[in-house]
């Protein structure tokens, strides 16, 4: 580790160089076109803005984006947090899940309960590594999903895990991988459509339909999470910070939509928002997933279903690339900055980092 320091503020651009071995991979921003200030939508106290965008690459085909948003006045700061997946990609799978997912995935049974998120994955990831169905499943990523009966865990609307409905459709929308990978959000309960779901989790309102905004404005500023689907199929979470004034302040309803549609998503669905919106990631060259976002409660709420970004890419422990810490980020002059970095191989697993290794910035 080192520490630098600089005379001016400045966005620190960090490259590791190791001879003979490839540089820093950096993943491209789903925003990168944009400049600071560009806006993003128009809203009632003015347009959200562009701040800034960090991408990180969970592994291949899988991606994290951090993004930084305001006002014009500068009062009305959020900060979310996206992963946008293929599940077309062959390295990528997308599945609904439920807490105790290692009871349903091993009896086929499932008993109404709650559990954090970040604790869902962790049993579930235990579960896939003895098992040899799903050898080389990897959660990289993970949100809250469904409302629930908080008393028992029972989930509000539709739950498909691994083709088995486990609970029936209530009328919402919901959001489901097809048996052929391909993703859908629909209100649909014919039967010949719910026999074609591999999972599915429930939601509420659709957002964003056919490209539209599908809501209309008011409501209160709190935190919110949803998932949505581009035109190529490509799955969209969001999960805000959490409403942490002034850090970041919330949205409205619409106001998510429109963040979504700006992202490219051609339907959108909201799930279980405020104080059980979670979001997890396993960043490259990461061993288990950290909370990223702030949840409203203070701590990761007990939810019921869930959606994971797994990786099927296959580790081999070889180094590929240095992640490097902070990245991308803004510091005030005369600020004391210590640099960290960990190694992952192709697949995003964890790596050693190899000898001589030479800091720039």
């Amino acid at each position: 580790m080192k520490k630098f320091h600089k005379p001016l503020s400045v966005l620190l651009s960090l490259i590791l160089m190791v001879q003979l071995l490839p540089t820093t991979v950096l993943a491209t921003s789903e925003f990168a076109e944009k400049a600071p200030g560009q806006a993003l939508f128009g809203g009632e106290d003015g347009d959200r803005l562009f701040v800034s965008e960090t991408a990180y690459e969970l592994a291949p085909g899988i991606t994290e984006y951090v993004t930084q948003t305001n006002i014009a006045s500068g009062m009305n700061q959020n900060i979310d947090f996206f992963c946008e997946a293929n599940p077309k990609d062959s390295n990528v799978k997308i599945v609904g899940a439920y807490a105790g997912m290692e009871n349903i995935l091993e009896n086929n049974t499932v008993s109404w309960r709650m559990q954090t998120v970040s604790d869902q994955v962790k049993a579930t990831q235990s579960y896939y590594n003895r098992s040899a169905e799903y050898d080389g499943y990897n959660i990289v990523a993970a949100l809250n999903a469904d409302f629930y009966n908080m008393a028992t865990g029972e989930p509000t609307g539709l739950l498909v895990i691994g083709g088995k409905q486990y609970h029936a459709p209530n009328g919402n929308y919901y959001f489901g991988i097809k048996k052929d990978g391909s993703a859908v959000i629909t209100n649909d309960t014919s039967d010949a459509t719910i026999t074609e779901l591999d999972y599915a989790v429930g939601g509420a309102n659709l957002l964003v339909k056919n490209g539209q905004i599908n809501i209309g404005s008011g409501g209160r500023n709190v935190t919110y999470s949803a998932v949505g689907i581009k035109e190529d199929g490509t799955v969209v979470s969001m999960v805000c910070y959490g409403q942490r004034y002034p850090i970041s302040c919330g949205y409205t309803l619409i106001e998510v939509a429109k963040m979504m549609q700006a992202r490219g998503c051609v339907s959108v669905l909201q799930l279980d928002g405020s104080g059980s919106s979670t979001f997890v990631s396993r960043r490259a060259g990461e061993d288990s997933v950290s909370t990223r976002n702030n949840p409203s409660d203070g701590q990761e709420r007990q939810v019921s279903s869930s959606i994971f970004f797994i990786s099927t890419a296959v580790p081999d422990g070889i180094f590929d690339h240095a992640v490097l810490s902070p990245s991308n980020e803004v510091y005030t002059p005369r600020s004391e900055v210590t640099f960290s970095a960990i190694g992952a191989d192709k697949s995003g697993a964890h790596a050693d980092l190899p000898f001589g290794l030479t800091w720039a910035v």
